[in-house]
This record gives structure tokens, C-alpha cells and sequence, in this order.
């Protein structure tokens, strides 16, 4: 028996020990195959390692094996992942999150929450990352166990959603832990990402400060390529905040750095663009000697080893340098140095520009027939296809843009379908564990109920049994007196079967009389009540009909009525329509033939300005009345151009062919170069500008030539409706995501009637310029149209008697 026993036990410890050896090589089999499928997806071989990987996780399925199921899932979404398949990832990535978190096992909870937030990333979606990231970094917090890259990832999120104070934070968390570790190129990393946030925030300030600790890591490093790069980084900050000096000193230092470090040419590139920098801040500091040398050394590097273009932009620098210095020869040669460059080129912007550069030269040295010849030119690139086409360029990059944001909407609406439906899916799945505890519960229950319900019938059997016995014996005592009490009832039920006969018979008697009379009195209430419906229907029929008949004729008189409204209304209609067409048709036409007619008369009116220009610089031989009357002619041919140039930009605006250049322009500079130029024409007339502009207003989003127009206008009806020795106040200032520009005079100001058309066509107001100057009537017509085209706003606040101030707001940059 004893032996018996050992054999058997001896027995199932075998089945035991072959069953778990088993179980150990299936498990060692699925992670080669795991080990095999990474291997494949790090060599990027993503269709492998999805075959492998969804190999492993059918094993692991059979085998329960939960690990292996969620690395086989993994590699399986980061290999759609990477094939931008992000539908089918985002579907793996959740699966194996819902295992981790069936194993309990945050290591991979906070895996794959990361790998979730690098999907959404890397899918355009960053509020979906952010929400996986912040998981992940929660998990990771509560295991002590945060990572730089988590961080790191966090704050580049909040970048995409322009989040930039929560960007901040992040990158500030991530740079203390880096300088508890002496890592110095993960410092310099961060710290140029947290000066880019600076930028971004429109803070140079605090992103010169950022780089300036930039600069101490790198010189503590003695890291001189990047100390090169970081002086050049202070030194665009430093010109940013208008701080020339300091800019220049910083791109010198570059400079010098660059050159120590250059062997065999690898550093020319950073070499000319420190040139370039301190060129253009030499020119801004009036001292264009050094500029030129800077330029000329930049000019000899890129005629070794540059591009045509690269060469021409050279030359057109020292033609201005040379242009400013008055060396007119040296500057026309520059010119012609950079078209013979660029003529074969697409870069026609630039050609554009040297050409009226080169007018302007030869124009100053006595040239004019070559200075006129250079001009048209200019002009004929400036208004040749090519501003059409990046027009059409630029529509297209919106339509673009457009289908990327419903692209991003659609997949937004996707992910949380799918995010819902796996959530009701892990519902259910909860739903369905709950109930069968509860079921198993109540069978437990069932069972209890079920032995002590045997119990309690064993015990009312038993009970039952004793009361059988009594009731037999009290039953057959009821036996006993019933049959007396049956034999007394049938003698008494004899006696009242007699009474009851006699009383029914008498009772038949009574109520056959009774059912007599009834029937003959309802004979009578019905043939009654008949004759009565009878009148009723009558009646009603005949007041049916009359109101019938009378609905009919009053709706025949309502529809002839409405007939002959509806035709009269008809004909007043299709003639409205014919007028709206030809009054269509003559508009397209006005608008058709002023463009022709102003069009066709600018280029005889710009012959006429080269030749007043010719004839006013051999004047000499003429009389005074002779001059004076060229005068009056190049007056009056100025201000005919200045009436068609106006014609044909209402003409533009009203066909909506405006070709806008929108850029981002530095609102101090521009507003203080158009200041400037009238300050001429107010020392004319004793006006004092009275400057209120702030030198550290954000840029502006506009296009130059446009917005330098309406700036131009207002400024100058400030000073033509201004009397003699008044003041003239321009101020700027930043409101509400715009940089408001105000352009006050103390003139004769606007009267309520004048408000009411001030910005309307061709409508000339009471008040007069205060010198005879001339008026069109078209300048704020155009000014609100511009300043609308370029996402801005104009309004004149003024009561008359009191001036007026002319408000412009254009969108910060």
C-alpha cells in the first residue's frame, strides 16, 4: 500500500516538473522571437517585424503569457508607427496598455503611456499626447523614477500648443536635474531650447540672458565652435533690442573666432555671414568705410567658393555703400556686376532691386536716357507675372493649410470614436467579471438557502404528521354533526321551496305588466327623437351648403387677386433683374476703361517726368518765366500721376487683384523713415511733429509698400489741413494684439456731415488744406481699403473746431 503511494506521488511529480519545463521553453521561444522582431524593426525592417512580432503574440495568447503579449504589442505599434499607420498602432499601443494594466505592472504602464504620447506627437495631435505624457510622468513620479527625455518630451507638447509658460517650466525642471549631473552638452541643449521660448514669447531680454549663461558653459568647456555660434546668437539679440554697439562688438568677437578656427575653408560660410552682420550694423551706424571693407571681404570669400546669387547680393550691398558715399562709378560698376549675375537667375526680386538701384545712380550722374531706360525695367519686372504666380503659390499653401486642419479635425474625431469604443469595450469586459462574481455569490447563497430549507421541511414535515392525526380525529367529530345538521336543513329547505315558488309566480305577474308599459313608451320617445334628427340634419345640411358655397366664391375672388399680384410682382422682378444686369455690365465696364485709360496714360506721363527731368537740368539757358513754367508743368504732370496712380489702385482694390507681400516689418524704423520724409514739407509751414513712438513696439504683420501708403496719406493730410505754426502729434503704442499708430493735427477738424462719407470715393470734405494744396478725394477711400486688406482698422475721432485724429491699427507680427 505504502509503495503504492510513493509510485503515484512519484508520479505526479514527474507530470509537474514536465508540464513547467514545458511551459519555460514555450516562453524562451517567445522571447527569441521578440528578441528577433526588435532586431528587425531597429534595422527598419517594419514589415519583419510586425510578422515576427504578431507570431509571438498569437503564442503568447495560447500561453497566457501576459509580458509577451504586451512587448509582442508593442513592436507591432511602433512598427505601424513608423509607417505613419497610426490608426492601426494607436489600436496596439491601447491593447497593450489594458494588459499592463491587467498585470499590474507600472514599468509598463508608464511605457506605454509614453510610447502613446510619442504617437499623438509624431500624428499632429498634441493635446492627446500631452494627456499620455502627463500619465506617464505621474506613474514615473510615483516610482521615483523620472527621466529627462519624459520631460523633455512634455515641454516640446506644450511648445505645439503654444503653451509657453508651461514650456518653461518644464524645460527649467529638466535643466536643474542636468546641472546636478555636469552634463554640459544636455545644459546648452535646453538652455538654447529655453532661449527659443523666449523668442517665441517675443522676450529678447530674457533670451539674451539666456544665452549669455549659454556663453559662460561654453567658454567654461572651451567649446569654441559653439562659443562662435553663441556670440552670433547675442549679437542678432543685442540688434534686435536696437542695441547697435554691443551687436557689433559680439559679431566681431564671432568673427575672430571663426577665422582662428577655419582650416581649409570649412568655416567661410559662418566667416561671411559674420561679415554680412557686422556690415549691416556698420551702415547702421553711419560708418560706411568699415561696412564697405567688411562687404568687400565677404564679396572675395564668395567669389571662390560662392553662388552667382551669392556673389550679387555681395555687389549690390557695396553699390549702396559706394551709392551713399557718392562714388557713383564704383556703385554703377557693383550694378553691373550683380545683373550680368543675375540675369540668368530666378531670383528677380533681387534684379528688381539693382535695377532701380542703378537708375538712381545714373539718374544722379547726368544720365537720364540710361536712367530711364533702367527704370522701365525695374518696373516691368516689378509688375510682371511673377507676382501672380507667388499670389497663385500662396492661395495654394492656403488651400493647403485648410486641408491639413479638416485632415487634423477628421483624425481627431477618429481617435475618440476609437478611444469611446475601447473604453465601452473595457466597460463591458468589467460589466461582465462584476457579474459572474455576483452570480457566484448568489450560487453560494442558493446553496445555504437550500440546506437550511431541507432543515426547516424535515421539521415542518414532522409537524405536518402531528397535525394529520388531529385533524382526522376532529375531522370525523364534524362528520358526526353535520349529518345531524343535514338532516334539519333538508326539512327546513322542503318548507322554503314551497314559500319561494308561490312568491316568483307573482313576481312573473308584476313584471310582465311592467316590461308592457315600458316597451309602448319607448316606441313613443323613439319615433320622438326620430322626427327631432331628422330637423337637425336638415337644417345642418342646408347651412353646409350655404357656407360651401360662400367659401367658394370668396376664395375664387382671393385667387384672382393673388394671380394678378403674382404677375404684377413677376414683371417687377424680371425688370430689376434686367436693370441689376446692365448695371453690373456698365460697372465692369467703367472699372474696365478706367484701368485702360489710367494704365495708358501713366507711361506718357512718366515719358513726360524724364523729360521735365532733362529739361530742368539743362535749364540753365532759360529764362525765369521759362522756368516757372516748367515748373508749373512738372507740378502739374506730378500731381496728374499722383490722380492716375490713386485711379488705378480704386480700380485694383474694387477688382480684388491687390498682390499683398505680407512680412514682418519693425514698427519703429518704418514708422520713424516715414516720419522723416515729411519733415520738409512741415518745416515749410513752422508745423512741429510732436514723436510719441515707443522704441521697443512689437513688429507688425503687413505689406510694406501698402501699409508705407496709408501711412504716408494720414500723415500727410495731418500737416496739409494743419495752419501755419501748429504741432502735429504722432504717437504709437501696443493694444490688444496691435500696434496702434495716431496721427493728430490741430486744424479746422471735420463736421458731423463730413464723418458720415470720410472714407467714401471721391467725396471732397468742407475743410480745405491750409496752403492751397491739392485734394482728389480718393486718398482715404484708399487708405480703408488697404488697411482692411491687411487685416487692420482706421477711424477718425475729431469734433470740428478741434482737429482731427486719425487712428490706424495694424496685427502684431
Amino acid at each position: 500500500m505504502a509503495g503504492r503511494f510513493i509510485l503515484s506521488f512519484t508520479f505526479c511529480l514527474f507530470l509537474i516538473n514536465s508540464s513547467y519545463s514545458q511551459q519555460t521553453t514555450s516562453k524562451d521561444n517567445i522571447d527569441g522571437i521578440i528578441d528577433q522582431a526588435k532586431s528587425e524593426m531597429v534595422r527598419f525592417n517594419h514589415d519583419k517585424a510586425i510578422s515576427l512580432a504578431s507570431k509571438s503574440l498569437k503564442d503568447a495568447l495560447n500561453e497566457d503569457y501576459k509580458t509577451g503579449i504586451i512587448e509582442s504589442l508593442m513592436i507591432i505599434g511602433e512598427s505601424r508607427k513608423q509607417k505613419s499607420d497610426f490608426t492601426e498602432g494607436l489600436n496596439n499601443y491601447l491593447q497593450a496598455l489594458s494588459e499592463a494594466e491587467k498585470l499590474g505592472s507600472t514599468q509598463y504602464k508608464l511605457f506605454v503611456n509614453e510610447k502613446l504620447g510619442q504617437l499623438f506627437y509624431d500624428w499632429g495631435v498634441p493635446e492627446k499626447a500631452l494627456l499620455y505624457f502627463e500619465e506617464a510622468l505621474r506613474i514615473s513620479e510615483k516610482e521615483k523614477k523620472t527621466d529627462d527625455q519624459l520631460l523633455n518630451e512634455i515641454a516640446e507638447t506644450h511648445i505645439q500648443l503654444r503653451n509657453y509658460s508651461e514650456t518653461l517650466s518644464y524645460y527649467q525642471q529638466l535643466l536643474r536635474r542636468q546641472e546636478t549631473r555636469n552634463n554640459y552638452e544636455a545644459e546648452v541643449r535646453t538652455l538654447k531650447k529655453i532661449s527659443s521660448v523666449y523668442t517665441l514669447m517675443k522676450e529678447p531680454n530674457y533670451a539674451l540672458n539666456t544665452n549669455l549663461k549659454i556663453l559662460e558653459k561654453n567658454q567654461a568647456a572651451d567649446d569654441k565652435n559653439n562659443t562662435a555660434v553663441t556670440l552670433n546668437s547675442i549679437g542678432f539679440l543685442y540688434r534686435d533690442l536696437n542695441q547697435q554697439q554691443k551687436a557689433l562688438e559680439y559679431f566681431e568677437r564671432a568673427l575672430e573666432l571663426n577665422q582662428q578656427l577655419n582650416t581649409n575653408g570649412a568655416k567661410n560660410d559662418d566667416i561671411v555671414s559674420n561679415l554680412i552682420n557686422i556690415g549691416v550694423v556698420q551702415q547702421s551706424l553711419g560708418d560706411y568705410r568699415e561696412s564697405m571693407k567688411s562687404f568687400r571681404n565677404a564679396l572675395e570669400i564668395k567669389e571662390e567658393s560662392g553662388s552667382p546669387v551669392e556673389v550679387a547680393v555681395m555687389h549690390n550691398y557695396l553699390a549702396s555703400i559706394n551709392y551713399n558715399l557718392g562714388k557713383n562709378r564704383e556703385a554703377l560698376d557693383h550694378c553691373e556686376e550683380a545683373i550680368g549675375l543675375l540675369e540668368n537667375s530666378d531670383n528677380k526680386r533681387l534684379l528688381a532691386s539693382v535695377y532701380k538701384k542703378q537708375s538712381e545712380i545714373m539718374q544722379r550722374m547726368g544720365s537720364y536716357q540710361e536712367a530711364l531706360a533702367s527704370y522701365k525695367k525695374y518696373t516691368v519686372l516689378k509688375d510682371s507675372i511673377l507676382f501672380k504666380d507667388q499670389l497663385a503659390q500662396e492661395n495654394e499653401k492656403y488651400k493647403e493649410f485648410i486641408a491639413e486642419t479638416t485632415e487634423k479635425e477628421s483624425k481627431l474625431n477618429i481617435i475618440d470614436q476609437e478611444m469611446k469604443t475601447l473604453e465601452l469595450t473595457n466597460e463591458k469586459v468589467k460589466a461582465e467579471q462584476e457579474k459572474q462574481a455576483v452570480e457566484l455569490m448568489l450560487r453560494e447563497q442558493e446553496v445555504k438557502n437550500i440546506s437550511l430549507q431541507n432543515e426547516q421541511l424535515a421539521k415542518e414535515r414532522q409537524l405536518q404528521k402531528l397535525l394529520l392525526q388531529q385533524e382526522k380525529i376532529e375531522t370525523e367529530q364534524k362528520d358526526q354533526e353535520i349529518q345531524l345538521l343535514e338532516q334539519t336543513k333538508e326539512l327546513q329547505s322542503v318548507e322554503l321551496q314551497k314559500k319561494n315558488l308561490e312568491e316568483k309566480e307573482r313576481l312573473r305577474e308584476i313584471e310582465l305588466q311592467k316590461s308592457k308599459l315600458e316597451l309602448q313608451e319607448s316606441q313613443l320617445e323613439t319615433s320622438r327623437e326620430r322626427q327631432r334628427n331628422l330637423y337637425y340634419v336638415a337644417g345642418l345640411f342646408l347651412i353646409i351648403l350655404i357656407l360651401i358655397f360662400g367659401g367658394y366664391i370668396y376664395q375664387q375672388r382671393v385667387n384672382t387677386k393673388l394671380k394678378t399680384q403674382y404677375e404684377q410682382i413677376n414683371e417687377q422682378k424680371q425688370e430689376i433683374e434686367k436693370i441689376n444686369k446692365n448695371l453690373v455690365e456698365l460697372n465692369e465696364e467703367k472699372n474696365d476703361l478706367i484701368g485702360i485709360v489710367a494704365h495708358d496714360l501713366k507711361s506718357p506721363l512718366n515719358q513726360i517726368a524724364g523729360m521735365l527731368d532733362i529739361i530742368k537740368m539743362t535749364a540753365s539757358d532759360k529764362d525765369d518765366d521759362q522756368k516757372e513754367l516748367v515748373e508749373k508743368i512738372d507740378k502739374s504732370a506730378k500731381r496728374m500721376k499722383s490722380m492716375v496712380t490713386q485711379i488705378l489702385d480704386v480700380n485694383a482694390i474694387e477688382s480684388k487683384s491687390l498682390n499683398m507681400n505680407i512680412i514682418s516689418v519693425a514698427t519703429t524704423t518704418f514708422l520713424t523713415e516715414i516720419i522723416d520724409r515729411f519733415e520738409p514739407a512741415a518745416e515749410k509751414k513752422e508745423i512741429t511733429i510732436d514723436r510719441q513712438v515707443d522704441s521697443n513696439l512689437p513688429s507688425i504683420k503687413v505689406d510694406e509698400g501698402y501699409a508705407s501708403e496709408v501711412l504716408e496719406n494720414l500723415m500727410s493730410n495731418s500737416i496739409k489741413y494743419s495752419p501755419l505754426g501748429k504741432k502735429v502729434r504722432v504717437k504709437a503704442s501696443q493694444v490688444n494684439g496691435y500696434v496702434r499708430m495716431e496721427f493728430k493735427d490741430e486744424g479746422q477738424g471735420i463736421s458731423k456731415e463730413d464723418m458720415k462719407k470720410l472714407f467714401g470715393k471721391f467725396h471732397k470734405l468742407s475743410a480745405r488744406p491750409t496752403a492751397g494744396e491739392d485734394s482728389t478725394g480718393l486718398g482715404l477711400s484708399i487708405v480703408k481699403r488697404y488697411v482692411e486688406a491687411l487685416n487692420g482698422n482706421v477711424w477718425c475721432e475729431s469734433e470740428e473746431g478741434n482737429g482731427a485724429n486719425f487712428i490706424v491699427e495694424f496685427p502684431v507680427a
